[in-house]
């Protein structure tokens, strides 16, 4: 694999905010969504970035009931990542969140992973693991939603049919080596990831694994970072997930 690293990590930095923290771009305000996909990368790549700033960036983050749940998941990474104390009001506000009956799918993913990053697990229960292998691919729909109810069915050892999984997958592959969101949409660069990771879970490969490749590669902007499409402005977001693309197209090539 071809990648410049000290490229794509410059651009990184040049998202970092004088207060600590990541942005979208240099005249934007730093967000905790930014924050999390450019320490996501640079654990990726092994960098070794510190900075008090952005450790009280995060430690001022907080966490309540009412708190969207996938910042709940970030703001657990990091927390577990920077070392931030606050694991056991964490678990407990999530373990809250999760005996109520009225969440998504998403939310359910967001909320059990949290407790996974805090080195917990969730109280299963008939109930819960209806409300998540209920749900067909059709009734999913998405490629993110349908990798979440596969993570989560390995997570809590429900079993699946990972053949209806696999076609469903790969044919949702373009001929531009990109993934849509289902089968006959746009290729985008967050389909792609998911796919990817969906396809590695159930030990499979895209049909077209170099076409894969290629079409991760033109996301690539000259400063270093990756848009979700050829043409699109690049993001810490979108760079994580071409990363993460790339490493994981990379051991499933050594499988072949």
């Amino acid at each position: 694999m071809e990648l410049d690293v000290e490229k794509v990590i410059s651009f990184v930095l040049s998202r970092e905010t004088e207060e600590g923290g990541f942005s979208f771009a240099r005249t934007t305000p730093r967000t905790l969504d930014d924050t999390y996909y450019a320490l996501k990368t640079f654990e990726l790549l092994d960098y070794d970035y510190r900075s008090q700033k952005t450790l009280e960036y995060i430690q001022s983050i907080q966490v309540d009931e009412f708190t969207p749940t996938k910042i709940a998941y970030q703001a657990s990474y990091l927390f577990r990542l920077l070392h931030v104390d606050r694991h056991a009001q964490l678990k407990d506000l999530i373990a809250r969140r999760l005996s109520s009956s009225y969440h998504s799918l998403k939310d359910l993913y967001f909320l059990i992973f949290s407790l996974r990053n805090l080195r917990s697990t969730p109280e299963v229960n008939h109930g819960l693991i209806s409300r998540i292998s209920r749900p067909s691919i059709s009734d999913l729909r998405t490629m993110d939603n349908v990798l979440r109810q596969l993570l989560l069915m390995r997570q809590l050892d429900i079993p699946f049919d990972r053949n209806v999984y696999m076609e469903w997958i790969r044919s949702s592959q373009n001929g531009d080596g990109g993934f849509g969101f289902f089968p006959g949409t746009s290729s985008f660069l967050e389909n792609t990831y998911y796919a990817l990771r969906a396809l590695s879970l159930l030990e499979s490969q895209p049909r077209d694994l170099q076409g894969c490749r290629y079409f991760i590669q033109r996301c690539q902007a000259s400063n270093g970072g990756f848009g979700r499409q050829s043409i699109a402005v690049p993001s810490l977001e979108s760079t994580y997930h071409a990363l993460s693309s790339l490493f994981r197209l990379e051991r499933m090539e050594q499988l072949l």
